[in-house]
């Protein structure tokens, strides 16, 4: 827990990124004190409970989706989170308009690009007659917030005129 402590203070420039895994690990923490066996831990975590509640019931998207957007953590981490710190039902749900988010997120950023005049969407160059890359840059970004990974096919150069 100290983890926490040193990361919300203890930081000059702190982000949404840093903050979502240890709010959920607080959260995992007091559940476990609340359904401790030891009254005065379960008395003390159930008021402490009820304050955090207050404040993060309602899941931030912006934090979950910059968790999301975080290399280390991917939206298997947020759906082993929610997993964690939600009912079943609920779990299914806040992970359902979270990919919505993500979706719209997606469609906004695929639009600018192609309004931009640089729709990089489908890209290909051919040098010497190989082509050297096939580029999905918006499909590149989704595979980001997925957590999945995308081929990007290369072709080595002929060497054989050196």
């Amino acid at each position: 827990m100290s983890g926490a402590t040193i990361a919300f203070a203890g930081s000059t420039y702190p982000t949404a990124n840093v903050f979502y895994p240890y709010i959920v690990n607080v959260k995992i923490v007091l559940t476990e004190a609340h359904n401790s066996k030891d009254t005065y831990l379960m008395s003390m975590a159930d008021a402490m409970l009820g304050k955090f509640d207050k404040y993060w019931e309602e899941k931030n998207n912006l934090m979950v989706i910059a968790t999301i957007l975080d290399p280390r953590f991917k939206m298997r981490y947020i759906t082993w989170c929610f997993g964690e710190i939600y009912h079943p039902c609920r779990c299914i749900n806040e992970l359902d308009e979270i990919n919505k988010e993500l979706e719209m997120l997606y469609k906004k950023y695929n639009k600018l690009l192609v309004d931009s005049g640089n729709d990089k969407a489908q890209c290909s160059a051919q040098v010497q007659g190989t082509q050297l890359t096939h580029c999905l840059v918006s499909s590149s970004l989704l595979s980001v917030c997925m957590g999945t990974s995308i081929r990007i096919a290369t072709a080595r150069p002929s060497l054989r005129g050196f």
